[in-house]
């Protein structure tokens, strides 16, 4: 089996973030969840480059979703949630992976920090978190049902 790593949410830094992204690559399956509304034309053209990019407004009921959030008052905030969610169940009926990933394009990564993610065995029954910007672990663990 594989791992994957999901970067959610507007695809901003990316740039920044080319050659980490680029050596995770070498290691994972590398997908972005986003909005087509969120990427401009340049980040777009980074992201698949790099990996798969799936827009979570293409699909109608996370549309319709998005757009009822989006009403709410602090709705912006569980936006991040909803593409998580939206890409895991893509994950879920297209590929086997043994463990995923997420993160975001926007934090600057070190080389010592990409290497400790390559190099990281994940435990069952663990989930490895720093608040909403990293979190891993085993498949089963990670995706609900």
């Amino acid at each position: 089996m594989s791992n994957a790593v999901v970067f959610i949410g507007q695809l901003r830094c990316i740039q920044n973030n080319f050659a980490h992204i680029q050596k995770l690559s070498l290691h994972f399956s590398i997908f972005f969840c986003t909005s087509s509304h969120d990427a401009n034309e340049h980040d777009l053209a980074i992201a698949k480059q790099l990996g798969k990019v799936i827009f979570i407004d293409l699909d109608e009921e996370c549309n319709k979703e998005e757009s009822e959030l989006l009403l709410l008052r602090e709705g912006v905030k569980v936006l991040q949630w909803q593409k998580l969610w939206h890409v895991f169940n893509v994950l879920k009926s297209t590929y086997n992976f043994d463990a995923v990933i997420k993160l975001r394009t926007d934090i600057d990564f070190s080389s010592c920090v990409i290497d400790e993610i390559i190099s990281q065995q994940f435990t069952p029954s663990t989930i490895y978190m720093y608040s909403d910007v990293f979190f891993a672990g085993k498949w089963e663990d990670m995706f609900i049902r």
